[in-house]
């Protein structure tokens, strides 16, 4: 179970909690929240490998359930999966799910 700072929790404010490096990163954030702006958060806080990040869902990756997902600590969050754009380039699949 993902577990992270409740103390960012009630503030009600986005925040990373996960993250390896500049490949990959995970925010929570409230549900109202635009991918756009997740991602330009992600950005403000760790500089990604190449490019810039991208949220993708990692269930086309094989690694879990779809993302976004619902926050396990706080009802009306979300948490996102970001890869870096060298990652997204450099890993065998179609993560935006395109045929």
């Amino acid at each position: 179970m993902i577990v992270h700072d409740t103390l960012a929790l009630r503030e009600g404010r986005l925040f990373i909690f996960a993250q390896l490096l500049g490949i990959s990163c995970s925010v929570c954030a409230p549900k109202d929240v635009p991918q756009a702006e997740i991602e330009e958060f992600a950005a403000a806080l760790v500089e990604p490998d190449g490019g810039r990040w991208h949220a993708i869902d990692k269930s086309k990756m094989g690694l879990g359930d779809p993302t976004p997902n619902p926050c396990n600590q706080a009802e009306g969050r979300l948490h996102w999966f970001l890869l870096s754009e060298a990652a997204v380039h450099g890993v065998a699949f179609n993560w935006r799910g395109e045929r």
